[in-house]
């Protein structure tokens, strides 16, 4: 495909996309209990939140979504042209996050400037504005100070996990595969299906880049997030953690390698 042709498709791609996701004309962007929610009255392609704080991002972003978080900037990416969940809630938090400003730009291109809404900030002004005695103010003051202590107060920011899921192609990788995969930005890795699992395996390399110390170190950083994912599954659902989960590997720790027969990737 030459680069007339892409461009061609580029265009048609996003008047698909402009017929068929509602174009919005404004929005809300929302701190409340530890959780950020976007309200929107339409679909959007990329949001820009400008913060300042440190703290730790839980991803709670859907299937074709990415995230990522730069000195000053979260940058979300919405690539499948989905809606958020009902509770619009784009991710949760610990540690301090103030908005600054919030941009997000539409399908079309147009850029929308958010409504800012801290219910964070909201509620320690209206506990400052009770009748309450300096000593419960002080109380709150010293419960902030044993945060500290116990480690809610961070000195960088970070993710859990930035991948972008529910990613599908028709188009083969230089491997031969086709079907459902799993990106993961920070390591620069493609994965099989819709989402990770103890059952993914790399795709898109090469044999060489396979072997290669850092790829492995990567991979091994991956496949770690199964083992996360699997203990927050069973904390959630009140199993006893006291077992350590056993390190997830691959049962074959090969690359799909180009066969003449292309191999499809199913979902699971």
């Amino acid at each position: 495909m030459n680069l007339k042709q892409k461009r061609l498709l580029g265009q048609l791609s996003g008047a698909i996309y402009r017929a068929a996701i509602p174009e919005p004309t404004k929005g809300t962007i929302e701190i409340t209990d530890g959780d950020v929610l976007l309200d929107i009255n339409g679909g959007f392609r990329g949001l820009n939140i400008f913060y300042v704080g440190k703290f730790y991002i839980n991803n709670r972003l859907p299937n074709g979504y990415g995230i990522k978080l730069t000195k000053g900037v979260i940058s979300i990416t919405n690539l499948l042209g989905k809606n958020l969940p009902n509770d619009n809630i784009l991710f949760a938090f610990s540690g301090d996050l103030k908005i600054l400003k919030a941009e997000l730009t539409t399908f079309s291109g147009k850029k929308i400037r958010l409504a800012n809404i801290n219910n964070n900030l909201l509620e320690l002004v209206q506990y400052s504005k009770t009748n309450v005695e300096d000593s419960t103010l002080l109380f709150l003051e010293e419960e902030d100070n044993l945060d500290v202590l116990n480690g809610s107060s961070y000195t960088i920011s970070g993710i859990d996990d930035d991948s972008i899921k529910g990613l599908y192609t028709t188009t083969p990788f230089a491997d031969g595969y086709t079907g459902y995969y799993n990106f993961h930005p920070t390591e620069k890795v493609y994965m099989t299906g819709e989402k990770l699992t103890n059952q993914s395996v790399p795709i898109g390399t090469t044999k060489h880049k396979f072997n290669s110390p850092s790829y492995k170190k990567a991979l091994k950083k991956i496949y770690s997030k199964v083992v996360r994912n699997e203990n927050i599954i069973r904390k959630t659902k009140g199993v006893s953690l006291d077992k350590q989960v056993e390190k997830v590997k691959p049962k074959t720790m090969k690359p799909l390698i180009k066969k003449q027969r292309i191999t499809k990737g199913g979902k699971y």
